[in-house]
């Protein structure tokens, strides 16, 4: 019985951390530094999980607007269609649950996530829906 209670409340408690962020769909900035990659037939996406096998075949993460990863400088095109390019920095704002940018991407080193209170944890997106 006392298993069960744990699992519940365990459940309860994660249900609970998976609020939208406060100001979702505002003027507030956020910043991520990553791989990017997209796949045939969706929009690209800022990785937090990148699957191993060559040709890639897509990568886990945040969607991103405004950005057209086969104009950057680093970007290879395999021959299942997958479109991938080097680490950059992205600057957007948050809205229906992906990284619309405000500025153009430009290269950069590690991935990290940061929000526009300073806070920074590494490989990991703001919260979503």
């Amino acid at each position: 019985m006392a298993r069960y209670a744990i699992f519940i409340l365990l459940a309860f408690g994660l249900t609970a951390c998976a609020r939208p962020p406060v100001n979702a769909g505002s003027t507030m900035r956020y910043t991520v530094t990553a791989s990017l990659m997209q796949k045939p037939g969706e929009g690209p996406r800022a990785c937090t999980f990148i699957p191993l096998p060559l040709p890639p075949i897509g990568c886990g993460g945040v969607s991103v607007s405004g950005l057209n990863i086969g104009a950057l400088p680093d970007a290879t095109r395999y021959g299942n269609g997958v479109v991938s390019a080097g680490t950059y920095r992205l600057v957007g704002t948050w809205s229906s649950g992906r990284l619309v940018l405000t500025t153009p991407p430009s290269p950069a080193r590690e991935p990290t996530w940061s929000s526009p209170l300073g806070r920074q944890t590494h490989a990991k997106p703001p919260p979503t829906r």
